[in-house]
């Protein structure tokens, strides 16, 4: 998804790292939290799911305009603005709110939820980070796996690490 493309584009180029992963952290627990809390009110409680799908996608739109107003109001340049609405789009920052209004979560869980995925995803991040700096410095990669080949590889290996930090069975 674009998630993950941002991701790879992020950890080649450091410079971008920490604010691109800053705007999907920033929409991300901004979303989930206002989402979070429009839930609690009856009138939006008691309704179905594709309702709660559209509530969630409309409140990324009211907070990405606002950044965008932000943006424009701090003489942002055009290359931040782009950013931004990638960030915005990023899948972490709507998978977020499904999964608190799916587990029911309190506002306080959904805050923990929101801060521990932004900082997951900054740190996973920035291991992709690392490890795109050492495949390339690397002359023993054989010239097949170079490039995408040895990333994919690598990213592979990295989501099996995070799958087993989550302390659930593999399903083979």
């Amino acid at each position: 998804g674009l998630g993950i493309t941002e991701a790879v584009r992020m950890a080649a180029k450091p410079q971008k790292l920490l604010r691109c992963t800053g705007f999907v952290a920033l929409f991300s627990v901004s979303v989930t939290l206002i989402c979070r809390a429009l839930d609690m009110l009856p009138v939006v409680k008691n309704r179905g799911m594709l309702f709660h799908a559209v509530l969630f996608a409309g409140v990324l739109a009211v907070v990405y305009l606002a950044s965008i107003a932000v943006a424009a109001v701090l003489k942002c340049t055009a290359l931040t603005k782009r950013r931004i609405s990638v960030c915005a789009l990023n899948s972490l920052v709507l998978s977020l709110p499904y999964i608190s209004y799916k587990s029911a979560f309190t506002f306080a869980e959904a805050a923990g939820l929101a801060l521990g995925a932004a900082g997951s995803y900054l740190l996973a991040v920035f291991l992709l980070n690392m490890g795109l700096e050492r495949l390339w410095r690397n002359d023993t990669i054989p010239e097949v796996f170079r490039g995408n080949g040895a990333l994919f590889m690598y990213m592979a290996i990295l989501s099996l690490a995070f799958a087993g930090m989550t302390g659930a069975r593999l399903a083979l």
